[in-house]
């Protein structure tokens, strides 16, 4: 470990730094009314949905004339991952 990094280290322990982490909010901690926004999209995990672009600012032209394609994956209590194909671009979750 280079001297840069554990002198850091050593000042975030110091001032009682934690770092963040990726866990989100137990579900019993969560509005009721978020609770149930949750459950319902974890109903829709393993499906894909097909669209197209309705309205966009007039300068912005990234969707225009092109599929769009969402897939709901990866669901779990804390997590859902869904990506976005836009066209024949795969770089979107």
């Amino acid at each position: 470990m280079t001297k840069a990094i554990s002198t850091g280290l050593i000042l975030w322990s110091l001032l009682g730094y934690t770092p963040p982490t990726r866990l989100a909010k137990s579900q019993v901690d969560l509005p009721q009314n978020q609770q149930v926004f949750w459950q319902e999209l974890q109903k829709l995990c393993g499906k894909a949905y097909q669209g197209t672009l309705v309205t966009a600012p007039a300068n912005d032209t990234t969707y225009t004339n092109k599929t769009l394609l969402l897939h709901i994956r990866a669901c779990s209590d804390g997590q859902i991952r869904m990506p976005v194909v836009v066209g024949n671009d795969y770089s979107r979750t």
